[in-house]
């Protein structure tokens, strides 16, 4: 699959971890969103650094409200973040997801995003 910028896209797999552990229960409005967009942004070393506008604009949300969801994301463990003042900062996106070239087409536990 090819994207309109060129590279080659890849499939973001979300794990039933996400469901089982009862974290999908506590993600909701904007930090749900942040979560998302930041998914759709890492390559394959989980690692991604979209600016506070980008994800602003990805989700719909303010920057101040997309800073407090970065926090609380950071805070239940499922992001970590290298902060770069005056800079973009370097997500990493700790648990849940899982990346690759291919479609998956075992039907097994994890569901397609």
């Amino acid at each position: 699959m090819k994207h309109s910028d060129g590279g080659e896209g890849f499939f973001v797999r979300l794990s039933t971890e996400l469901r089982d552990d009862g974290v999908l229960a506590r993600l909701r409005g904007p930090a749900l969103a942040v979560f998302i967009a930041l998914g759709l942004h890492v390559g394959r070393d989980s690692r991604c650094w979209p600016g506070m506008s980008r994800l602003a604009t990805l989700t719909g949300y303010d920057r101040s409200t997309v800073c407090r969801a970065v926090g609380g994301l950071e805070h239940l463990g499922l992001i970590s973040v290298e902060r770069h003042p005056g800079a973009t900062n370097v997500y990493t996106i700790r648990r849940f997801f899982r990346f690759g070239k291919h479609a998956p087409t075992d039907g097994g536990d994890d569901a397609l995003l």
